[in-house]
């Protein structure tokens, strides 16, 4: 499941009635986990504000801020992201794409320099190959853009052109390759109908150098295609998932997109969906629309689980999910947007568990308890130098209660002076090291007082000016 996203501003103290915090008007977020798929214990979180990484399997986190990774939080923006066999983290952006050995430093590649990354997977069969979809604006052309897609087979640190080029008027989305044939890629996207545009898959038997057009059903600009899986043994067996501006859909076919069931739907965000590593059981969540006024369907919200031979749906969890990834070590879940607080990031053992199980996932991720400030970077690297000035902008929406250092706490300072104050460094000493905590303090009591409230709400302001000086830069 992809998206496109950005930073979240610090607006949220505790339920202020100034609303919940969000940036470019959208709340914090937790949406995509992926796995290393040769060393479990490294995993990367994409949010709406950044990228959260874990070395020892989720005991503790870095935030890494969007400038660190290559991109502005200014733009709407939810890269697209993958780890190698070889251990690199991937980040798809309109800017191209960008990797990392380590979480400390992005560079481009230069291959993508020029495009816009619309999706990229990591094969599963063969997690060393990466193959991705971009696109570049055609001059003088409105309308029109070069549809490219690269292929890398050593771990990310080269690309080259796959097959012939799309067609220029398509609008890509969403690009799989299939785990059980190397030849058959699908893409699927928007082209021009009539007065109008609609969803199609493309299909490619021969790694790119022909492809297919099929039409999916019930698509428009309002209900657009994303490909949401490839089955890991057949491939003409492929999930499709609609965004609707009310309803998302799920769509399933067994022939290539030559014919589709519509196998299940809710007045409801469709944000998580997963296959079993055997592809015989699908996982689908479900959350509540980011606007509170919007109507949505409050029996639909959860996780949902069927069988891929009836697709008869049990709702297995009740509260709202925004991601999911099914590996080897178990099932992941965005289970809280990080607004509500406490746990963001949730694993189950398998699958198997009923709404009768009091908590089935174990927390991974509690913003509060084991997230810091930046990974163990170079203290000359953007991730050490700026993005523990953004984390302390995060510090109330994430629960951690407190986003000023000493220095800024202005004439009002005495009132934070009841709350006891951790410094960084001991954030960092409590995971045992893993991280380094470089400026900025966070307090692990709260104290609600008028004038704490007033500076909160003056500092997100501020770093909405800050925003705006830096995107003129």
């Amino acid at each position: 499941m992809r998206g496109r996203g950005l930073l979240g501003a610090c607006f949220l103290a505790l339920s202020l009635a100034s609303g919940p915090a969000r940036g470019n008007g959208r709340f914090p977020e937790a949406q995509q986990l992926v796995e290393d798929p040769s060393d479990p214990s490294r995993l990367l979180l994409r949010a709406t504000f950044g990228f959260l990484v874990s070395f020892d399997r989720g005991a503790s986190w870095g935030f890494l801020c969007e400038a660190a990774i290559g991109y502005s939080g200014d733009v709407i923006q939810d890269p697209s992201v993958g780890i190698t066999a070889g251990g690199r983290f991937l980040a798809g952006l309109f800017e191209g794409l960008t990797t990392s050995a380590t979480g400390c430093t992005w560079p481009p590649q230069p291959q993508l320099v020029g495009f816009s990354v619309a999706d990229l997977s990591v094969d599963k069969s063969d997690p060393t190959r990466v193959v991705l979809l971009a696109s570049s604006p055609v001059a003088n052309s409105p309308g029109q853009s070069l549809n490219r897609v690269f292929e890398s087979t050593d771990n990310a640190a080269s690309f080259a052109p796959l097959g012939r080029d799309l067609r220029p008027d398509l609008a890509a989305f969403t690009l799989d390759p299939s785990p059980s044939d190397t030849d058959r890629l699908y893409v699927s996207g928007l082209v021009p109908a009539e007065a109008s545009l609609t969803g199609v898959l493309l299909r490619s038997r021969d790694r790119g150098r022909t492809f297919e057009e099929l039409a999916i059903p019930m698509t428009d600009p309002d209900n657009r295609p994303f490909i949401a899986a490839v089955h890991p043994t057949d491939p003409d067996v492929l999930f499709v998932r609609t965004d609707g501006p009310s309803v998302d859909r799920l769509f399933h076919t067994a022939d290539g997109g030559e014919s589709w069931t519509l196998v299940f739907a809710g007045e409801a965000r469709m944000l998580g969906f997963a296959l079993s590593p055997d592809g015989t059981e699908v996982l689908v969540g479900f959350s509540r629309p980011p606007n509170p006024a919007d109507p949505f369907d409050d029996s639909r919200i959860g996780l949902w689980r069927s069988s891929t031979r009836n697709f008869s749906f049990e709702r297995i969890y009740d509260s709202p999910v925004t991601c999911v990834t099914w590996t080897n070590e178990g099932v992941y879940a965005c289970l809280n947007r990080a607004f509500t607080l406490g746990t963001i990031l949730g694993i189950a053992p398998d699958a198997r568990f009923t709404l009768a199980a009091p908590a089935p996932f174990l927390s991974l991720l509690r913003p509060a308890e084991n997230l810091a400030p930046s990974p163990d970077c170079d203290p000359t690297t953007i991730a050490s130098t700026e993005c523990p000035e953004r984390f302390r902008f995060l510090c109330a929406p994430l629960g951690i209660n407190g986003c000023f250092r000493d220095d800024d706490a202005g004439p009002d300072a005495s009132d934070a002076a009841d709350a006891s104050v951790l410094d960084a460094g001991a954030i960092d000493a409590s995971m045992g090291g893993r991280f380094a905590a470089r400026g900025g303090t966070c307090t692990l009591g709260w104290t609600s007082s008028p004038s704490s409230v007033f500076w909160l709400l003056v500092s997100g302001f501020a770093l909405r000016a800050w925003r705006r000086r830096r995107a003129r830069r």
